[in-house]
């Protein structure tokens, strides 16, 4: 997940830089661990899963991943190594010490399921490795009902995005052994009606193609009205303090403010000259 940041959400992410030599719970990797990469989760026009699941065993509440990648057969999958031809047909495309190439794919990169959408309760983190983020599938019975979480024209199961890079539905009514066997490289089963076993699932870009948009400008506050300006103030000899000073009659222009202009003070009045006494 966190090496496909570069590559989805047309670049949104390709600044982020985890650091890969912490673990995920580390430094910066724990801040990142509580974005949420609108690309790793599902929605749905029935409801949407959660975004942000707490963490088993910690508390913290982390920004999930509802798809995994798929290691293989066999719980211990990501364990197993490429060279080991005892495994060579149970192996999937992801393992813990492993790297894999599209030449690798012997039975087609089209009938080869690359990651599986999980249930609400995986409670994992995008960021984390380990058994967050790859898994191997059971050898049980049940092993498709294990991932089912979704219904597409009635029918309940899981999707899938396979190695082609196709949306596939993975129906729960699949049969255990076509489900395994679309969840190795080099299984060597034959598998004819793909489109009918696990339809392919036609793109919406209105619905698939999740951004991370600004909200709407009918929801932006409007903006803080202006501070009414108060008229100037001064204050007249003989007057209350405070009270405003007359002003010239008549309207100003427009592009000259009005000019408050100070009273005129009055000479003061002589005092009477009295003729001298005698």
């Amino acid at each position: 997940m966190v090496a496909l940041l570069p590559f989805v959400g047309g670049g949104d992410f390709k600044d982020l830089q985890p650091d890969l030599d912490k673990s995920w719970r580390e430094g910066n990797n724990q801040v990142l661990s509580q974005l949420v990469i609108p690309q790793y989760v599902f929605r749905t026009t029935k409801g949407n899963l959660p975004y942000r699941v707490s963490y088993p065993g910690s508390g913290q509440v982390v920004a999930a991943t509802h798809f995994i990648g798929i290691a293989g057969v066999g719980l211990e999958a990501p364990y197993y190594q490429a060279n080991d031809p005892a495994m060579a047909k149970k192996i999937g495309i992801f393992g813990y010490d492993r790297e894999t190439k599209p030449e690798d794919v012997k039975d087609g990169l089209d009938k080869t399921i690359l990651l599986l959408q999980v249930p609400g309760d995986h409670k994992a983190a995008w960021i984390a490795g380990g058994g967050n983020t790859v898994r191997g599938i059971s050898e049980e019975l049940d092993c498709v009902k294990q991932f089912t979480c979704a219904e597409y024209k009635n029918q309940k199961g899981t999707f899938a995005i396979m190695a082609d890079g196709k949306v596939r539905f993975i129906p729960e009514t699949m049969p255990p052994e076509t489900f395994r066997a679309l969840c190795t490289l080099n299984g060597g089963e034959k598998i004819d009606n793909l489109d009918q076993i696990a339809p392919e699932v036609p793109g919406d870009p209105s619905f698939n193609e999740l951004k991370v948009l600004p909200p709407p400008e009918s929801t932006k506050p409007p903006p803080s009205p202006l501070p009414k300006k108060e008229e100037p103030k001064t204050t007249q000899p003989g007057t209350n303090p405070g009270q405003p000073a007359q002003t010239p009659t008549g309207t100003p222009p427009k592009d000259k403010p009005l000019e408050i202009r100070p009273p005129v003070e009055k000479a003061p009045e002589k005092s009477p000259v009295l003729p001298p006494k005698g």
